[in-house]
């Protein structure tokens, strides 16, 4: 005759095997709980970035003379671009009208001016990412031949302003949003590098 485990239980491992029952029960709640808050922070935090990309798309003219820097900055962690990324964080700031942008922007991407640099390297690539989703984007060019429109897009270093058809250098890429030009590159004759 076997008796079953239950009845060979003592009343002590009985009370042991409830309060494990009852711990995995609020365990498993736990758990559920924080799932349902992990799904509604990341809704926010999706509505935060769509606010970020619409704005800066929105903006991107006002960001001229900081895309490149801020590249380069994510590029080459060494060059340490603070600065720069702070004038992105002033010129939000100072934004009229755009309250919803200005709070997402600096909730998410200020840093303040003594950041660790890990902080700040995170803070830029998110920001340079955002950047992309923006549709905002560097010029793959490295050599250009010059046109007016080449030299709408471009400063030119030399003089006298060069012919059309000449072969330049691209020392730094121009940016386009949407295909309009947002940063100015530039350019130097080809024969001036070598």
């Amino acid at each position: 005759m076997s008796k079953s485990i239950l009845s060979k239980a003592t009343p002590l491992t009985m009370l042991a095997v409830v309060i494990a029952a009852v711990i995995a029960a609020v365990t498993a709640g736990a758990a559920i709980c924080k799932i349902r808050k992990r799904k509604r922070i990341s809704s926010e935090e999706h509505k935060a970035e769509g606010l970020l990309v619409s704005g800066i798309g929105k903006n991107s003219e006002l960001f001229d003379g900081l895309y490149e820097s801020l590249y380069l900055s994510v590029l080459k962690p060494e060059l340490d671009n603070r600065d720069g990324y702070l004038e992105w964080c002033g010129r939000v700031r100072r934004l009229d009208n755009q309250n919803e942008f200005q709070t997402a922007f600096l909730k998410e991407l200020e840093i303040g001016e003594n950041a660790d640099p890990a902080v700040y390297q995170k803070a830029a690539r998110y920001l340079l990412l955002l950047i992309e989703k923006a549709k905002i984007c560097r010029s793959q060019d490295q050599e250009l031949k010059t046109s007016a429109g080449v030299l709408r897009d471009y400063l030119y270093l030399g003089s006298p302003a060069p012919a059309e058809g000449t072969v330049c250098v691209v020392l730094k890429p121009a940016w386009y949003h949407d295909g309009k030009l947002v940063e100015q590159g530039i350019l130097m004759p080809k024969e001036m590098g070598k």
